[in-house]
């Protein structure tokens, strides 16, 4: 069989690379830094030419996990795949509850501030008789 004949084979071969070069080619691996500052843990993901709607941030317990996905319209159907997935072990003394981010020229912030200690952390409890 000549596949220089069959258009048809021919055709499915060049979508097939032009997927394969869209997915592995120009796709730019994102960089990640850790910072720990006095109160926070700060997460800098910075990733060129992504729009922030294509990151995902979910918090499982003491697991953050932050995931890029990558959208591409095709004639056919569009192809969502992921680009990026990293998970980030989250100490207890983290305040889950005021984990936040912000996305700023082509970079991505996650603050993980502390917990707020007690001045009295340590102390006598005082039992009470009923």
């Amino acid at each position: 069989m000549n596949l220089l004949k069959n258009k048809k084979v021919l055709i499915n071969l060049l979508k097939q690379g032009d997927v394969l070069n869209t997915l592995n080619g120009g796709c730019v691996e994102p960089q990640v830094g850790i910072n720990k500052s006095n109160d926070e843990f700060i997460i800098h993901i910075k990733a060129p030419s992504v729009q922030a709607d294509a990151f995902d941030i979910f918090l499982d317990f003491h697991r953050l996990k932050v995931s890029l996905y990558c959208h591409h319209p095709f004639k056919e159907a569009a192809l969502h795949h992921p680009m990026f997935s990293r998970s980030f072990q989250i100490p207890g003394y983290v305040d889950s509850d005021g984990i936040y981010a912000h996305y700023e020229e082509e970079s991505l912030t996650i603050h993980l501030p502390f917990r707020k200690l007690s001045r009295e952390q340590r102390r006598h409890i005082r039992i009470e008789h009923l």
